[in-house]
This record gives C-alpha cells, sequence and structure tokens, in this order.
C-alpha cells in the first residue's frame, strides 16, 4: 500500500521539495536506488508500506492512491 506526501521534483529533476512550502528536504528515507525515475514522469513522494518496508518511493503523480498530510496540533492542555 502507498500513500501520498507532499514531496516532488516536478519542477526540477532530481531536486526534491515539499510542495506547499518550496523547501528542500531535511531528512529523505529513500528505498535503496530510489528515487529512480522508472519509466519516467515519476516526480511525486509515496510512502510504501510493503514492498518498500515503509521508505520513500517516487511514483507517477496521477495514480490513484491515499494521501498523508501534516497538521499543525494545537499545544498539550494539562488540567489538574
Amino acid at each position: 500500500m502507498q500513500f501520498w506526501t507532499d514531496g516532488t521534483d516536478k519542477d526540477t529533476e532530481g531536486t526534491w521539495i515539499w510542495d506547499t512550502t518550496g523547501e528542500p528536504f531535511e531528512v529523505t528515507d529513500w528505498y535503496p536506488g530510489e528515487p529512480n525515475q522508472h519509466e519516467h514522469n515519476e516526480d511525486c513522494l509515496t510512502f510504501y508500506l510493503g514492498r518498500y518496508d515503509y521508505h520513500w518511493n517516487d511514483n507517477h503523480c496521477d495514480l490513484p492512491k491515499g494521501f498523508i498530510c501534516e497538521k499543525e496540533t494545537t499545544p498539550l492542555q494539562v488540567v489538574g
């Protein structure tokens, strides 16, 4: 099972950024041999459960998959 993330190299091949912010990756967790541009136009980042042992993979951006997104949290309030 694969999930989309916000990572892409669609603007500059081989330069991976977070699409929402335009910031380059500070940390990567690519599966060995990835990103590989297999069959060309693999410009979107997936988080791959199973075959890639929870590591990253580049894939075609138009494939139907679920997605993982970042969400701001509110500060934890301790009561008592």
